[in-house]
C-alpha cells in the first residue's frame, strides 16, 4: 500500500483529455427552454415533495386514521409510482411528449381530487388517489430528461444542471415552507398546493413543448 501511494504520488495529475472551455459559464443560467420545462414538471415535483412530507399528517391528523390504515394508504401511493415507472417507457414511446405531461397533470389533478373529496364518500377512496397521485408524479423526471436531451442550441449537460438545480427546490425546499400553513389550516392545503399549476399543464403542455423548441440560438461569447 505505502508503495502504490508512492506511485500515485509521483504521477501528479493526468492530463486533460481535450481542450479546457474557457467561455463555459461556471452556473448555467436557465433559459426559455429550461424555464418551459420548469413549468411542465415543477407541479409534479411539488406534488411528490408533499406526498412525502405532508401525507401522514393528513392521514393521521386531520382523518384520524390509525397507523395501519395510513401506512396502507401511503404504500398506494409508492405502488402508482412503480408501476407507472415499469410501464413508462412504452407509453412514451406510444404517446408524444406534449401528450403524455398532459395526461400525467389530468391523472395528478384527479387523483388529488379524490384525495380532497374521496374520504366524504368512503375512506377506501384514498387508495384509489394516492395510485393515481403516484402514478401521475411518477414519470415527471424521466420526461423532463429526455426533453433536456432535445435542447436546440444547448448541450444537454447545462441544460440538465439549470432544471436540476431548480427542480431539486421545488422537491425538497418548497413542501417544508407549508409548515405554517399546515398548522393553521391542516395538511389538505399543502397536498393541493400545486393544482393551478398542475391545471396550467393539463391546458397549455403543447404551446409550452411548441414554444421551447424554438428557442433561439445563444449569442456567442
Amino acid at each position: 500500500l505505502p508503495l502504490v501511494v508512492l506511485l500515485l504520488a509521483r504521477a501528479g495529475d493526468p492530463e486533460p483529455m481535450g481542450p479546457t472551455p474557457t467561455s463555459e459559464p461556471r452556473f448555467a443560467k436557465p433559459d426559455a427552454f429550461v424555464i418551459g420545462l420548469l413549468i411542465l414538471v415543477a407541479g409534479f415535483s411539488i406534488t411528490e415533495g408533499v406526498i412525502y412530507d405532508w401525507s401522514m399528517f393528513y392521514l393521521r391528523q386531520d382523518l384520524a386514521l390509525d397507523a395501519n390504515r395510513a401506512a396502507k394508504i401511503y404504500a398506494a401511493f409508492t405502488i402508482g409510482m412503480f408501476v407507472a415507472r415499469m410501464v413508462g417507457d412504452d407509453l412514451r414511446k406510444r404517446l408524444a411528449t406534449r401528450e403524455l405531461i398532459r395526461i400525467m397533470a389530468i391523472v395528478v389533478l384527479l387523483g388529488v381530487t379524490i384525495t380532497v373529496f374521496g374520504p366524504n364518500v368512503a375512506i377506501g377512496l384514498l387508495y384509489v388517489g394516492f395510485i393515481l397521485i403516484g402514478s401521475g408524479v411518477a414519470l415527471a423526471a424521466p420526461v423532463a430528461t429526455s426533453l433536456a436531451m432535445r435542447h436546440p442550441t444547448r448541450s444537454a449537460t447545462r441544460t440538465m444542471a439549470s432544471y436540476s438545480l431548480i427542480s431539486l427546490l421545488a422537491l425538497f425546499a418548497v413542501p417544508p415552507l407549508m409548515g405554517t400553513i399546515v398548522e393553521t389550516h391542516g395538511a389538505i392545503w399543502a397536498i393541493v398546493l400545486a393544482s393551478p399549476l398542475l391545471g396550467v399543464v393539463a391546458i397549455f403542455a403543447p404551446r409550452i413543448v411548441a414554444r421551447m423548441r424554438d428557442v433561439p440560438p445563444e449569442p456567442r461569447l
